[in-house]
């Protein structure tokens, strides 16, 4: 399986289309972020916490069959969600870039467990 390389755009990483946003950060700064509006991917394990700055996330990790590459991603929230190997994951607002390490770092705005309708 294949790791994330970020020499390329964020599109071009994950496979999903994207779009420039303006977004503010905590400092009251603007910035351009590329951002996918959503993906499918499905849980690779169970969630672990991290604070930072007074701020806890979770990271999720997961695996995608579109681009068949392993990955986390990372969402703020003092609960994780109730996920576990194998369930369907919807991250909606996916932002990303590349680490010092030659790594790359994911986040989300939010994460939706999908669920089968009964038959």
């Amino acid at each position: 399986m294949a790791k994330p390389n970020f020499e390329k755009t964020l599109s071009e990483v994950l496979g999903y289309p994207s779009k420039m946003i303006e977004k503010t950060s905590a400092k009251g700064t603007t910035y351009q972020a590329e951002v996918i509006e959503e993906i499918t991917v499905f849980a690779a394990g169970e969630p672990s916490r991290q604070e930072r700055n007074g701020v806890v996330s979770y990271k999720y990790p997961v695996f995608d069959t579109k681009s068949d590459l392993n990955f986390e991603i990372r969402v703020n929230g003092e609960k994780p969600a109730d996920v576990s190997f194998g369930n369907k994951l919807k991250f909606v607002s996916v932002t990303g870039g590349a680490l010092n390490n030659g790594g790359a770092w994911f986040g989300a705005q939010e994460l939706h467990k999908l669920v089968k309708a009964p038959a």
